[in-house]
């Protein structure tokens, strides 16, 4: 067990087996071993899941919804797998398409990341977690799955939710419990790169010059989350590369959201668009001074608020929902893994004050300094919910430096880490299919050759000639 969220239990896929469902007469008969494209069917199935970790799963949690919707009430059977963060949808399909009896024997199982622990504060205790949720509309590595795709959807694409509770009961079900979402996904343009080395050139498509795809992604934003939309971004700015890459995907992203907001009809539907050069202000500051920097810059931009639910009797399981979440910060660096952890950290932080304070753990107005313990607590959360989704994008651990240092590691700590690029810059252990598979291409049947043509004299041929090429029986009236 991983978790517990809300009374339920949380569960880490650890590994898989396959079970036959014949009749234990016929098993012999038609056993695995006797059919070579059973074989390697189950080879396949085996190692894309086997060799894969952070998939988890609740029978009676939801984990592809965040806690808000939950308490909404999720939709029941079908409905569930509609989501974008339910990774074994197609894998199941066959399955629950023949009858609801049969969808009883599946259960959602989501991709990323999820993070508990138990906490004390002036005398309470609370309960922190972290889930985090991988799409799998765009899913891929780096470098083979890069900004967005047609329909608006962006690699990376991870939602990540802050769930605090206190007075947990003997059930496990807490008095009070806030959620806080946001976002990290990779740049929403169509771009990519030139090759597969370091520190490759970035290359702008020229394939959508409206910004019809991001106008889409920003849309689709704002009918999941409400608004307002901020889009915060961490590349390196003009002046602060030898020579322009990063900066020029920066200069392209804020005029795409330009675009955008000139067709929205109104100044509070617009995405707010936020550019920080985390890589030069770390250099110039530090580990400390660039976290705080990073907390007044965000502090200046649109608060979204965050959910806040209470239990509505001791003996009850039902909740009342008296704060609700309006709108998302939507963060990205070029990978969204190492300078995205350390903002969505610096952001986490910054609501964790407000959510104690709504539960009445802390005085109102109270803010948690980087030197509490549990400043350093949620440090660590996120810290450990980085690697993991930078080794499912990246293929390493993420290299998370100014939190390491900030925390007192020395640097030689840091590089235990160990370069990125050595260790398998783009994994391609197949993971659980988040797609069906496309259709073969079509057998290419070689053609016959041409007739042999012979040199025959065609004065006594009635057909065509060059200089005769009409029909006689069609012109003769």
């Amino acid at each position: 067990m991983r978790a517990w969220v809300q009374g339920e239990p949380v569960y880490e896929i650890e590994g898989t087996e396959c079970v036959p469902v014949t009749h234990p007469a016929l098993q012999s008969k038609y056993h695995a071993s006797s059919f070579a494209d059973e074989r390697a069917y189950r080879r396949m199935l085996l190692a894309s899941v086997d060799g894969a970790a952070q998939f988890y799963f609740s029978y009676g949690y939801c984990l592809a919804a965040s806690l808000g919707d939950n308490l909404r009430g999720v939709p029941e059977g079908e409905g569930v797998y509609d989501s974008r963060f339910v990774w074994n949808d197609y894998l199941t399909s066959a399955l629950r398409e023949q009858s609801a009896e049969l969808r009883r024997w599946t259960v959602p199982v989501v991709h990323g990341s999820v993070q508990q622990r138990a906490l004390s504060c002036y005398g309470r205790d609370i309960t922190v977690t972290l889930v985090a949720r991988r799409s799998r509309l765009f899913a891929g590595t780096r470098f083979l799955k890069r900004g967005i795709n047609g329909d608006g959807h962006c690699a990376n694409d991870v939602e990540i939710e802050q769930i605090v509770d206190t007075g947990r009961n003997a059930r496990g079900l807490p008095d009070k419990v806030a959620s806080f979402v946001q976002l990290r996904a990779s740049v929403p343009l169509f771009w990519g790169h030139d090759s597969f080395m370091p520190r490759a050139n970035i290359v702008l498509q020229s394939c959508d010059p409206l910004f019809v795809a991001t106008q889409r992604h920003f849309a689709d934003l704002r009918a999941r989350h409400g608004g307002p939309v901020t889009a915060l971004s961490l590349v390196k700015q003009r002046g602060a590369e030898r020579a322009p890459r990063e900066c020029v995907l920066g200069e392209e992203y804020e005029r795409a959201v330009q675009l955008v907001n000139r067709a929205l009809p109104s100044a509070a539907d617009r995405v707010h668009y936020l550019a920080y050069d985390f890589s030069s202000q770390a250099k110039a500051l530090g580990a400390s001074l660039v976290l705080q920097d990073l907390s007044a810059f965000l502090g200046g931009g649109p608060s979204e608020g965050f959910l806040l639910a209470r239990r509505e009797g001791r003996a009850s399981s039902a909740y009342a929902i008296t704060r609700r979440q309006s709108g998302v910060t939507r963060t990205n660096c070029v990978d969204c893994i190492d300078r995205s952890n350390v903002a969505q950290f610096v952001k986490g932080l910054a609501v964790l004050g407000p959510q104690l304070a709504s539960m009445g753990v802390v005085e109102a107005g109270a803010a948690l300094g980087l030197e509490s313990d549990l400043s350093r607590a949620l440090m660590g959360l996120y810290r450990d919910m980085g690697d993991h989704l930078a080794i499912q994008y990246g293929g390493s651990e993420a290299h998370a430096g100014v939190l390491d240092k900030h925390s007192g590691g020395s640097s030689a700590a840091v590089q235990v880490r160990g370069p990125r690029w050595p260790r398998r810059p783009f994994p391609h252990t197949p993971r659980l299919a988040p797609h069906p598979p496309p259709p073969p291409p079509p057998t290419l049947q070689p053609l016959p050759p041409p007739p042999r043509s012979t040199c025959r004299s065609s004065r006594r041929s009635s057909g065509p000639t060059p200089t005769r090429w009409w029909t006689p029986s069609v012109r003769t009236p």
